[in-house]
């Protein structure tokens, strides 16, 4: 992703999600209101039925105690027109309907149908009154809801009817109330309306009130965003800045590295050099020794050790300091003499060992022979005459350091008891 492709998702991102963060509240704010208002409309329903079947049997209890109060069922005719008046007190939220009923399946009495009082409908020939009576009849011992389809007086229609029904007691007769769903439906649906006018009008107020949002979100979010890029823009300056000056601290620290490498590798090389170099000859030391023959270990070479004769005489005669003149003097002459490769080195006190890693035994005694003479001709000045014993052997590969040495000691000593100033091969007994 570029730069410019990032400022551009900084700059237009608040415009655009806060308005769509706006979108989606008032979406759901609407959903939620939908379901509020159906889930309110159903429950209106269903309380309204319940009220009124509570109400229809409230009402059929309150009759039947009137009517045994006025002793009207006490084998009396019953008088429509009395209980008529009597349930129209109670019965008014019913639409004043009620009927009593004999088991026969006749009508004694009915609130609007009042022309019916009198006939038996069991056996009517209206399908709707015949369905009804029979009906009721057969629930004649139970106190229950039924339903049927009866005319509606409102509406002069049939229309599905839900009514209470009881026996009443010590008698052939059954009293019953009921209502017409429909006609709650209609005060649920007046309800129903009124929720919707409600609905409609938040629903406008809602959009009036979103689209000031979305216009004052667009208004905020492009201050937002260009604060955003303006920020980013700062500090992408900054951090190109640091960066520059990182780069500059990182080469500086690199350069500072590269040197400090340098100052330590020279140090280690001399520390090297000091711990590997006899500091009174300048030539290789024991430690050298040893680790120049780990690097010839399974290879075959070449070896000489001497020392020089009656060397302790001399330290006693001319003093330490001669004798430290005469080894540094002596180790010249025999660096004149090696090839590049040999490796010269002091072994301990006026003993030195020479290994020879590429020569054959004769050219090593050649070369232990021409040392031996050009320290004996040389003028040592403070001295009168120095010379050198030699033993000399070829170390096969893999022959220990401990047989070899102990074997080139033996060549040396061999070479003391001769006389001194003399060369001797190490041979095999």
């Amino acid at each position: 992703m570029t730069e410019r492709q990032l400022v551009n998702i900084i700059k237009y991102s608040p415009i655009l999600v806060l308005p769509l963060i706006i979108i989606i509240i008032f979406i759901l704010e609407i959903i939620n209101f939908k379901k509020s208002f159906e889930e309110n409309y159903n429950r209106v329903s269903n309380y309204l039925i319940e009220k009124e079947e509570k109400l229809l049997e409230k009402n059929s209890t309150i009759a039947i105690e009137i009517l045994e109060y006025n002793s009207t069922l006490n084998g009396q005719k019953i008088d429509g027109n009395i209980i008529f008046d009597l349930f129209k007190n109670i019965n008014k939220k019913t639409n004043d309907y009620f009927f009593i009923f004999d088991t026969d399946g006749k009508v004694i009495v009915h609130s609007y149908l009042r022309h019916l009082e009198g006939q038996i409908l069991k056996n009517s020939e209206v399908e709707h009154y015949k369905y009804a009576t029979n009906k009721i009849i057969d629930k004649n011992n139970d106190s229950t809801y039924i339903e049927y389809y009866w005319q509606n007086p409102t509406t002069n229609k049939l229309e599905k009817k839900i009514s209470f029904i009881r026996k009443i007691p010590h008698t052939n007769l059954i009293i019953g109330s009921g209502f017409y769903p429909n006609d709650l439906v209609k005060v649920a649906e007046n309800q129903r309306d009124t929720l919707v006018k409600e609905y409609r009008k938040r629903l406008n107020g809602a959009i009036a009130l979103a689209s000031l949002m979305i216009i004052i979100s667009m208004f905020l979010a492009k201050n937002i965003s260009n604060k955003l890029v303006f920020a980013f823009e700062n500090l992408n300056r900054s951090i190109n800045k640091k960066e520059e000056e990182l780069e500059t601290l990182q080469k500086d620290i690199e350069n500072k590295v590269i040197t400090r490498t340098q100052k330590i590798e020279e140090d280690f090389k001399k520390m090297e050099n000091i711990a590997s170099v006899d500091a009174l000859t300048k030539v290789y030391n024991r430690f050298a020794f040893f680790k120049e023959l780990d690097k010839l270990k399974g290879k075959k070479f070449c070896l000489i050790m001497f020392d020089i004769d009656h060397f302790k005489d001399i330290n006693d005669t001319y003093g330490h300091d001669i004798g430290d003149f005469v080894l540094k003097e002596l180790c010249q002459v025999v660096n004149n003499k090696l090839r590049r490769g040999d490796i010269f080195t002091r072994y301990g006190g006026e003993e030195f060992i020479i290994i020879f890693p590429n020569s054959t035994i004769q050219a090593t005694v050649s070369i232990a022979n021409r040392i031996r003479k050009d320290i004996e001709n040389h003028d040592f000045k403070k001295v009168p005459k120095v010379t050198v014993s030699l033993g000399v052997i070829e170390v096969k590969a893999n022959t220990s350091q401990e047989v070899f040495l102990k074997n080139v000691d033996i060549a040396l000593y061999k070479a003391k008891e001769n006389g001194r100033n003399n060369a001797v091969i190490f041979e095999e007994e």
